[in-house]
């Protein structure tokens, strides 16, 4: 089945110009890598939909096979009211297919933890395990009736900032677009266009492009589009092309402030002055990324 988690997002925070994933059952930030992304998107999952306690959760726990030399370690244990080990979860990163190899890895954990549910997960595709009868059977969706799924999240402009989308704005107005964006592109999503997590290192790096993109189609040719904070607390709304070709939106405080930029052929290109920025913050983003799209057509 499709991952719970696909709407749900990691926390970040800037050390210096690093943008680094927070961890907010442990409160450390750690370096941004696949399989902790897809750990965090599951954390988020637990602690703001089916409102799983913090204190129930745990990660890294240290585990000890009669098999391992050293010290194994579990990605998320979560905990029952009395404190007991309920749920084991196994993530993987976003490429990697969960096989028979994965099963039996959880399955070693599990022989020592004995937990009634396993789940395993790659942020995509989740499969939940029922081990409560001495038997491990598979099943079709969470299998915990005591928490109640809520997938109406509060997504304020706090939300937004602390998963690195959207940077520190004052401009009420810019906010409220914002806002309205982000839950368009990351929180209505289908199995035809998942959001996936990216970097291009092979633009310049003032173009800070590393985020959560949709794929999209305009004019049934598939493009990118992501938004993300900066370490300047600004926001980049980035449009990317099949070629490589990149527009990135500016957006700070104030709406006279914006900024638009093409990067095409190894040049950046400045394009405010044709973007109708008035327009822009009156539409919905994706109902004006045809025109978008156009423009980064018409320049070379």
């Amino acid at each position: 089945m499709y991952s719970k988690s696909i709407v749900h997002y990691p926390q970040f925070i800037f050390r210096g110009t690093e943008k680094k994933l927070w961890n907010p059952i442990t409160k450390k930030d750690y370096k941004n890598r696949p399989e902790e992304r897809v750990r965090l998107r599951i954390i988020e999952y637990l602690i703001e939909e089916l409102k799983w306690s913090k204190n129930k959760i745990s990660t890294e726990a240290p585990l000890k096979l009669p098999t391992d030399k050293g010290v194994s370690r579990t990605d998320v244990v979560c905990y029952d009211d009395r404190f007991e080990p309920y749920l084991l979860i196994e993530c993987k990163a976003e490429s990697i297919q969960i096989n028979e190899q994965t099963a039996l890895q959880i399955a070693r954990y599990n022989s020592e933890l004995k937990v009634p549910y396993l789940l395993i997960t790659n942020g995509q595709h989740d499969y939940w395990f029922d081990c409560s009868n001495d038997a491990v059977t598979a099943l079709s969706s969470c299998p915990f009736p005591e928490y109640v799924s809520t997938p109406g999240v509060s997504t304020n402009f706090q939300y937004w900032a602390k998963r690195g989308f959207v940077g520190s704005h004052s401009n009420s107005r810019v906010k409220k677009w914002l806002i309205e964006q982000c839950i368009s592109l990351y929180k209505i999503q289908t199995t035809k266009n998942l959001v996936a997590y990216k970097e291009q290192p092979e633009l310049p790096e003032e173009l800070y492009l590393s985020g959560f993109y949709r794929y999209v189609l305009i004019n049934q040719i598939p493009v990118l589009i992501c938004i993300s904070s900066t370490p300047s607390r600004t926001t980049y709304i980035h449009l990317l092309t099949q070629q490589s070709e990149l527009m990135t939106l500016l957006i700070s405080d104030e709406i006279e402030n914006f900024q638009a930029h093409i990067y095409k052929n190894g040049k950046v290109i400045d394009i405010t002055a044709h973007v109708h920025v008035e327009q822009l913050f009156e539409q919905p983003l994706l109902s004006t990324l045809p025109d978008l799209y156009e423009l980064v057509t018409q320049f070379d």
